[in-house]
């Protein structure tokens, strides 16, 4: 990719940040749906500890926590198919964490999450999901909480 944006770049095509056009699709910090709880505040600071390092390596973005214990982490499969995982391992009660690099290339390279990141959930499997609020889309977001809390998920941005 940083190829082709050399490439656009020496042709006087500029690109721009992504978060500068889509600001709409960035969501405060705050708790969208639900509440949390002790455990679940635990599972989260320990997940976006973790979120945040294995994006520092470029490996992933997120997490599956379950009782402060890993039980997937985001690789070259993306997101959804990392929850899908995460469930198959962990069953039900888990919390999801989604960071991004400190240097994430705003042009074209930001997270995203909406509501095909809980297709196919079933309730209680996923307790909360959390996600750096500057460094992540949420798209379709009404749609987003409505699932969450037909799912009894807690959204926080963080």
């Amino acid at each position: 990719m940083e190829k082709l944006l050399s490439v656009l770049k020496k042709k006087g095509i500029g690109i721009i940040k992504q978060n500068e056009i889509l600001k709409s699709l960035i969501v405060k910090p705050g708790i969208l749906t639900g509440s949390i709880t002790d455990k679940i505040e635990v599972d989260i600071k320990f997940g976006m500890n973790i979120a945040q390092n294995i994006s520092q390596c470029d490996i992933g973005q997120t997490v599956v926590i379950k009782d402060k214990m890993v039980i997937a982490i985001e690789a070259i499969e993306g997101t959804d198919d990392c929850i899908k995982r995460g469930i198959e391992l962990g069953k039900n009660n888990l919390v999801i964490c989604k960071s991004a690099h400190e240097k994430q290339n705003q042009k074209y390279d930001l997270p995203t999450l909406g509501p095909n990141s809980l297709k196919g959930l079933k309730k209680d499997q996923v307790k909360a999901i959390a996600w750096k609020s500057s460094h992540t889309f949420i798209s379709e977001k009404e749609e987003f909480i409505k699932k969450a809390k037909e799912l009894n998920i807690t959204l926080i941005s963080i």
